[in-house]
């Protein structure tokens, strides 16, 4: 249905153009006419059609079918975890890839900013434990003016310390362009530091944080593509492209591996 709409909206728009542009004069009035309604018709019904399939995408995402609850519960379930909705009191949110920027609300269009009211930031969240740690994941949906991105997100707690590092993956075609003019933390790691862009106040710290361990299990374990890992004391977030609920024990695992080359058990 989604399909038909959309190439009943581009055809009508076509076919109206064509028209009023005096590209189907050769036609006669009466079928130029008729290409006119029958062009207007395609535009309004497949606007309308279009339109209503995106706010019932948006009134389903903000609520779910009971179906789709159950669904949840057994993929949680499945996994050895619970499925807690959007119960954001089983969360710890200040990371600051959570934190909105200042003029946020301000500088995004009007669609963004109705579509990033009414669409809940964090959803379906799984948590218990996973091979002895602590760990929560979810979705999480970053709205950034007029561009969104839709995280999955797993956060566990670490058994020691650590300086705040902001770890994120670089764009595989200008990655070595934005080594080039950003600001980040340099490790020495040629491959580390073409792949990951590290941001940190405490440099030092960081650098004896990124061992060569760690630098190691970070490329072979962070999520390809879109990744960020980020180090807040004794918590850890990973976050990588979104991913189906019945797919998220590779983020699990990938989480998992990253927190115990951090902080290996009984350090």
């Amino acid at each position: 249905m989604r399909t038909l709409a959309s190439w009943a909206l581009g055809l009508g728009f076509l076919v109206s153009i064509a028209a009023y542009s005096g590209w189907l004069s050769a036609l006669g009035p009466s079928l130029m006419s008729t290409a006119v309604v029958v062009g207007s018709v395609a535009v309004v019904g497949g606007g309308v059609v279009l339109g209503g399939m995106w706010f019932y995408d948006l009134y389903r995402g903000r609520f779910p079918t009971t179906e789709l609850r159950d669904a949840m519960v057994a993929d949680a379930m499945a996994l050895g975890l619970r499925s807690v909705g959007r119960d954001l009191s089983t969360l710890d949110l200040r990371f600051p890839l959570f934190q909105k920027r200042k003029g946020h609300f301000l500088t995004q269009s009007l669609m963004a900013t109705f579509a990033s009211a009414d669409r809940p930031r964090v959803d379906w969240i799984f948590a218990g434990s996973w091979r002895g740690r602590d760990l929560r994941i979810f979705d999480y949906t970053e709205q950034k003016q007029d561009d969104t991105k839709e995280w999955t997100c797993a956060t566990l707690a670490l058994d020691r310390s650590l300086p705040s590092i902001s770890i994120t993956r670089r764009d595989f075609l200008t990655g070595r362009l934005q080594r080039l003019i950003d600001r980040g933390v340099r490790s020495g790691d040629e491959a580390f530091d073409r792949a990951f862009r590290v941001e940190t106040k405490d440099a030092e710290g960081a650098l004896a944080t990124l061992d060569d361990r760690v630098r190691a299990r970070l490329l072979e374990s962070a999520p390809p593509h879109q990744a960020v890992v980020e180090i807040d004391e004794s918590r850890l977030l990973v976050c990588g492209s979104r991913i189906a609920a019945g797919d998220r024990r590779v983020l699990l695992d990938a989480t998992d591996a990253i927190g115990v080359v951090l902080a290996p058990a009984g350090h």
